[in-house]
């Protein structure tokens, strides 16, 4: 079947009189593919400088392509790029309606400098496709296309970048029926803009209207400028007590009596989840099963599904409880070992000791944390994985393992004093494939037997008797590398290698990690927690897969085979000395002393601004003063290098 754009002429002009630009699209070599929706027209474009031709005016349209002009302008701007470039517009073949906002974002980002884009896609927007055989100029089609690229050549070659346009966008990003606009309650709208802006945003996307219930005084009833990321914010009580999930089905309804349907209820906050579960099923709001939360946020509780494991634990209420255990003689601790609370977060409070004094201490300080048992396991000595999931109905639709670099209380020898809050996480994780397989096996079993079906999950393991350990090389980049029997005999992990549950969180993770995904494989975690919570399981199928399973790539199965693949590394910024923070633009500060970096750095955020208090950081938190997304299409230990370099140069002056 032919497209439906016949061009009207062999070429197209554009002067860009400001830049003394012209530009060439050359449809006599256009190439088109197409699907059963959409088809992707592509055509060369030549970019020289403005030499007017009178010539050409009998046989070529000029016009001024707003939207295309300000592509090129931009295109223009990377380092030195002249010449030719690729024009690749995405045109609907059948009338439809848009599936989110910013659809292709998270699909062509990963890109980064080696195209720019213009992402034209709407919720509920109508898309036409063009007119069947229209005879068209540029100007007449650019209006259909709901997103255009403009890809340099040259670049795409020089990195090895895998580019194929068609297989990035082949998911569902258009809707048969006109979707309908749904509204979902946000309990506990964050604690920075940092974390609730990616919330906010991808809410109003998905055609999705968020109500915030939080405390009187929240820092967003004084922040005016951010009052398009949600749509009204209902005042509530927020002590966690018996009477919460009440509270919030009560305010529920007060919204819904006053403004019209909630469709759902959802929150990203740990101590939020049991409540919100408990509200959701009092209102018949889509949700998981109260008991699956209880189970999941209850350490000890998790431990215990793992029992087949033979993994020993023991979980009291008091510290004098533990120290009749061991009077009596009926645990028996086989230091290190690891003391946290049985329901806690961000690795808070969690302490790793090595005599029978440091337990007991640590047991002290845990148990001053309110309304928590005490767990006490086994310290694990191995690679430490963050494992995430999308379910829908049950069916895995997604799965993802990074790993986890090593805290400081992973070091030998390492005491109570020491933490095991995260440095750095990269993806994906260069574990060998069978234990990736291992672990991914494990957690989605252990998820089904708690009760879950649909949502987005965060589990934290470690794999005991792994063939990866972290240690430095030659080079003295820490990183994963094989584990040795003997000097000369690998350990292999394909039979041994088993799972060790952390902790189950059925949330998505935190931001930066959310930001990651979105860049390595065109996942939105955001995007799935709130269509869950809204009931909305079409819309979690299509948008809920990664584009490498249209476009496949082999990716290293150790960091001792082969180099080649994508890279993506979380580098967290921490911080120890508080007070007020003194820099304008650290990001941008950083830059500008090693320009070197900027290539690989795709994202870099500060969470202060000048003037901003900083807290001081205590041995049971830490403060997190930015962070930066590092990538690399060539090697792993580019990213690790990189990661290195931005946390011996990054500054800001606390005063």
């Amino acid at each position: 079947m032919p497209s439906a754009v016949q061009p009207s002429s062999q070429k197209d002009l554009i002067y860009l009189s400001d830049e003394q630009k012209k530009v060439t699209v050359n449809w006599k070599l256009r190439r088109v593919e197409k699907s059963d929706f959409f088809e992707i027209i592509t055509v060369p474009v030549h970019i020289v400088d403005n030499h007017y031709d009178a010539r050409e005016e009998s046989n070529t349209l000029q016009h001024e392509i707003a939207p295309l002009c300000r592509l090129v302008k931009e295109y223009l701007a990377g380092s030195q790029r002249k010449g030719d470039a690729i024009l690749q517009l995405i045109l609907p073949l059948r009338r439809g309606f848009g599936a989110r906002g910013n659809a292709f974002r998270d699909q062509l980002n990963v890109y980064g400098s080696s195209l720019g884009y213009l992402d034209h896609s709407e919720f509920a927007k109508e898309y036409q496709p063009p007119t069947q055989q229209m005879a068209a100029t540029l100007a007449d089609i650019i209006p259909f296309s709901v997103c255009t690229v403009l890809v340099d050549p040259s670049l795409t070659n020089q990195s090895g970048i895998q580019f194929k346009l068609f297989e990035i966008v082949s998911f569902p990003w258009i809707m048969q029926e006109q979707p309908e606009w749904k509204t979902c309650a946000l309990v506990h709208g964050r604690d920075s803009i940092e974390a609730f802006q990616p919330i906010g945003e991808t809410a109003h996307d998905l055609g999705i209207k968020l109500i915030v219930l939080d405390s009187p005084g929240h820092w967003l009833l004084t922040s005016p400028q951010y009052r398009n990321l949600y749509e009204e914010f209902e005042p509530i009580d927020m002590t966690i007590d018996e009477d919460f999930p009440r509270r919030i089905a009560n305010a529920v309804q007060t919204v819904a009596t006053r403004r019209g349907r909630i469709d759902g209820i959802c929150t990203v906050s740990d101590r939020c989840l049991l409540p919100v579960s408990k509200a959701a099923t009092a209102l018949n709001m889509p949700t998981g099963p109260p008991y699956s939360f209880a189970t999941a946020i209850d350490k000890a509780a998790s431990r215990q599904l793992c029992a087949d494991e033979g993994i020993s634990f023991l979980s009291v209420r008091q510290p004098a409880e533990l120290r009749n255990h061991l009077k009596a003689g009926t645990f028996h601790a086989q230091y290190p070992l690891i003391v946290k609370p049985s329901t806690g977060w961000s690795s808070e409070h969690v302490f790793r000791v090595k005599d029978e004094a440091e337990l007991c201490l640590a047991a002290e300080r845990v148990a001053t944390r309110r309304n928590t048992k005490i767990l006490i396991e086994p310290f694990v000595d191995g690679p430490e994985v963050d494992a995430n999931f999308v379910l829908c109905d049950g069916e895995l639709l997604f799965f993802e393992a990074s790993d986890d670099f090593p805290s400081p209380a992973d070091g030998p020898g390492a005491g109570m004093e020491s933490n095991f809050f995260e440095t750095a996480n990269v993806l994906p994780s260069a574990l060998p494939q069978v234990e990736v397989d291992r672990i991914r096996d494990r957690l989605y079993r252990l998820l089904l037997d708690m009760g879950f079906r649909t949502g987005v999950f965060h589990l934290e393991a470690r794999v005991i008797d792994s063939s990866m350990e972290f240690a430095a090389g030659q080079d003295g980049i820490l990183d994963l590398r094989p584990r040795f029997v003997t000097e000369q005999q690998p350990r292999d992990g394909s039979n041994r290698a088993k799972c060790f549950l952390i902790e189950v969180n059925p949330r998505p993770p935190g931001f930066q990690s959310v930001y990651a995904t979105r860049l390595m494989y065109g996942v939105d975690y955001f995007a799935l927690h709130l269509l869950a919570a809204v009931g909305d399981n079409a819309r979690i199928r299509g948008l809920g897969q990664s584009f490498w399973d249209r476009i496949p790539i082999v990716f290293p199965s150790s960091v001792g085979g082969p180099e080649k693949g994508f890279w993506c590394s979380i580098v967290f910024i921490t911080g120890n000395k508080g007070g007020i923070c003194d820099s304008t633009d650290p990001v941008s500060d950083l830059l500008a002393r090693s320009p070197s970096l900027k290539p690989f750095i795709s994202t870099g955020m500060s969470f202060f601004k000048k003037g901003d208090e900083i807290p001081h950081a205590t041995p049971e938190r830490l403060v997190f003063l930015g962070f930066f997304l590092v990538l690399s299409w060539s090697a792993r230990t580019d990213i690790i290098d990189v990661a290195q370099q931005i946390r011996k140069e990054f500054r800001m002056a606390i005063i």
